[in-house]
């Protein structure tokens, strides 16, 4: 579907058992889930993905949507809108690694509660990147680059756990042989940097992300649920050969 109105996400709160809640708790304290919803011009509900847990951010969710079978198909024009805004900084490969050395000292000594920075851990690496770079940087800027983080792990993450894939620890590297390779780039070309190279910074980036990062396991879109609905419905033939359905 073409969605050309609004997207957006909004949280509704959410009981869940207690060794998930640091993955649903967001910016404000409480267990939430994230809920994208995309209307049309006139107001109309065209698409809802829920139960991304709380601590998640919007571009990830959006970028679940995407990639799901019935997929949100997002407009060009708005595509190439988002990837202006991010062009407004310019991160090096140096100007990263400070980053996630700032806000991994950050972690070590507790300046994460609830999962979730403050502004002054952002500012240190503002001053840090100032010092070393002489480049003007903000807290907005360093925000928005670790939502990039944030996302570039999640696809790690998922890579990881994806059949036909293995994991050198000691290189921290994801490996996939030259058949699974070559098949999965051609339907997921950005993925080619994260397999058979050495991801730099693992260890930084997995303290950053933290182990109570959202995961999305639990989100369904309508689509979803109409998907799972059909495959629990098993063909049957009767005495005269005419199929009719049966309900597991």
């Amino acid at each position: 579907m073409d969605c050309v109105g609004a997207i957006d996400g909004t949280h509704i709160r959410a009981s869940v058992p207690l060794e998930l809640q640091g993955r649903f708790r967001g910016r404000k304290g409480w267990t939430s889930q994230n809920v994208l919803a995309a209307i049309t011009f006139d107001l109309k509900f065209v698409y809802v993905l829920a139960g991304w847990e709380g601590s998640a951010h919007d571009s990830r969710i959006l970028n679940d949507a995407i990639s799901r079978p019935r997929e949100l198909q997002v407009p060009v024009d708005m595509s190439k809108k988002s990837e202006s805004r991010s062009k407004q900084f310019r991160w090096s490969k140096p100007m990263e690694r400070v980053l996630l050395e700032v806000l991994a000292n950050e972690v070590k000594i507790g300046n994460r509660p609830n999962n979730t920075f403050r502004t002054s851990s952002f500012n240190r690496v503002s001053s840090v990147i100032f010092e070393k770079f002489n480049v003007e940087c903000s807290s907005d800027h360093v925000e928005h680059h670790l939502r990039n983080v944030k996302t570039a792990w999640g696809i790690i993450a998922q890579l990881r756990d994806k059949s036909g894939f293995g994991w050198d620890d000691n290189m921290k590297m994801i490996i996939a042989s030259p058949t699974v390779y070559t098949e999965h780039v051609q339907g997921h070309p950005t993925h080619e940097k994260y397999l058979n190279k050495k991801i730099e910074m693992y260890d930084e980036i997995a303290l950053v992300v933290n182990k109570d990062r959202a995961k999305g396991n639990f989100a369904k879109s309508f689509n979803d649920i109409d998907l799972e609905a059909r495959s629990a419905i098993e063909p049957i033939n009767s005495d005269d050969d005419i199929a009719i359905e049966r309900h597991l």
